[in-house]
């Protein structure tokens, strides 16, 4: 039942990028429609050179194309036109999310409500995945971080499920730098200046300087 299909990013569908809602072929789409109950969600696995991910089939397209909003491919890893993205339908039964726990990773706007801004954006949601990263249209701009969900792996959304935030960690302040010990000046040492030389002496001193040129010029 799995296809192999080219992929798009869906930008032709206004709200789709802020969902877990693809389009597949209309043939498949006519074809997958059986194997679900009546009014229950048609979900499908993506795969991708390992990479898999369980998304919400939400309605057939004419074209041979598969269309998945941005932040799906993106989890997928580097695509091009000219990749082929394993399409299948997903028949386990998920288990309801109970509790989901979220990390805030960039929020332009401090006093926006978080709790508010992803409900609103995971009511167009149909399953959840730990690992994910969500850049939430609110207000202004919103990423957060899917840290963990429960019970456990991959779950449905639609029932009553709590909502976790973890405590933002504050940007480390810059360490001071150490002081650096004053060093002493340190006086230079003259050479000691004899004062008087005797006759034996000056004649040492001679000898020695005309044997140093010698040496430099032979």
């Amino acid at each position: 039942m799995s296809e192999h299909l080219p992929v798009r990013s869906i930008v032709f569908i206004e709200g789709n990028e802020c969902s877990d809602e693809i389009v597949i072929p209309q043939r498949l789409f006519t074809e997958w429609l059986d194997f679900f109950p009546h009014g229950s969600s048609m979900l499908a696995t993506l795969t991708y050179e390992g990479l898999k991910r369980v998304v919400c089939i939400g309605s057939g397209h004419a074209s041979e194309y598969l269309y998945c909003p941005q932040w799906i491919l993106n989890h997928l890893g580097s695509l091009d036109d000219e990749s082929l993205v394993t399409v299948e339908p997903y028949l386990e039964t998920l288990p309801i999310a109970t509790r989901i726990v979220l990390k805030v990773l960039y929020r332009e706007d401090e006093s926006m409500d978080l709790r508010s801004a992803v409900e609103t954006h995971l009511d167009r949601f149909h399953v959840l995945e730990p690992e994910t990263t969500l850049d939430i249209h609110a207000e202004s701009p919103l990423c957060v971080w899917v840290e963990a969900v429960e019970p456990f792996g991959c779950v449905a959304l639609g029932g009553e499920v709590i909502l976790e935030f973890l405590e933002e960690e504050p940007e480390p302040e810059p360490e001071p730098e150490p002081e650096q010990p004053e060093q002493p000046e340190q006086q230079e040492q003259q050479p000691a200046i004899a004062t008087s030389m005797t006759a034996d002496q000056k004649e040492v001193m001679r000898l020695a300087r005309i044997k140093r040129f010698t040496l430099q010029s032979s």
